[in-house]
């Protein structure tokens, strides 16, 4: 975020917040989805 604020108080187009939006949630939700596939992989023993 303030890399995003710096570029924005240079050029002051709030497109650059939207795309830092985007790209925090991808890396959030591939996290997410990797977190989830090694915990379901290392639970496998524990579900019947």
């Amino acid at each position: 975020m303030g890399e995003t604020r710096r570029a924005f108080s240079r050029t002051f187009d709030f497109q650059m917040y939207v795309w830092a939006a985007v790209l925090y949630l991808l890396i959030v939700e591939l996290l997410r989805n990797i977190w989830a596939w090694i915990e379901a992989r290392l639970t496998r023993h524990l579900k019947r």
